[in-house]
């Protein structure tokens, strides 16, 4: 059989059968996931993953089935149409898509192997009526799906509190070191003063006056 390509295919003109993932196409969340059709990305807060085309075409014709047992010839028929392409190309996909998910086949929280049927997805899937905008400028919607609710404000107070920190402990280590050194330049200037003391109280007088016998002339 013929090896399908990924990529074959604009991510733009994503569709699938009967256009029923239209109302997904602009993002949608999933669990700890907000997905990303025509950029082709999923997100969890910070942290971005690509999906190729195909990839991302099945994830989104499984939400669009959510909850459902989808057989794989529909998955088959929905992402590569008149293509032919092997067999092990369906399951290759899904581990690739597991995998970006942090999924685990054995224990699934988002995709379920249904032996000799096909595969479902596991979490509800919501389309909030504000898409959010990337990661870098906001977060990924809460595992309920209800909307997205901004880490900004967070980071911004973190990094200012971070940057406090940071002056507090630069003043009290250049406090400490102006301490240190006039405290070795008054304790010098305080030794040096003492030396001299001490030196000018052992110093030899300059001249002596001896006393000589009185003669007298007999």
């Amino acid at each position: 059989m013929e090896e399908f390509k990924e990529g074959s295919r604009a991510m733009g003109d994503l569709t699938t059968a009967s256009d029923q993932a239209s109302p997904l196409s602009e993002g949608f969340a999933m669990g700890d996931w907000w997905i990303r059709p025509q950029e082709g990305i999923v997100e969890r807060g910070r942290e971005r993953r690509s999906l190729s085309f195909q990839k991302m075409e099945i994830l989104v014709y499984l939400a669009t089935r959510q909850g459902q047992v989808v057989p794989k010839h529909e998955i088959y028929e929905a992402v590569w149409s008149d293509a032919i392409v092997e067999e092990t190309a369906l399951p290759r996909c899904i581990s690739e898509i597991r995998r970006a998910l942090d999924d685990d086949a054995s224990n699934p929280r988002y995709i379920r192997t249904v032996p000799k049927r096909g595969y479902r997805l596991i979490p509800a899937v919501t389309v909030p009526s504000t898409v959010p905008r990337a990661a870098e400028e906001g977060p990924a919607p809460s595992s309920t799906g209800s909307g997205s609710t901004s880490t900004a404000p967070r980071a911004v107070a973190a990094s200012a509190q971070r940057r406090a920190d940071y002056t507090w402990t630069l003043a009290l280590v250049i406090g400490m070191g102006v301490g240190a050194l006039f405290g070795g330049y008054f304790s010098r200037r305080f030794r040096t003063r003492s030396d001299t003391r001490r030196d000018q109280s052992i110093r030899p007088p300059l001249f002596t006056i001896k006393r000589l016998p009185l003669r007298t002339n007999t």
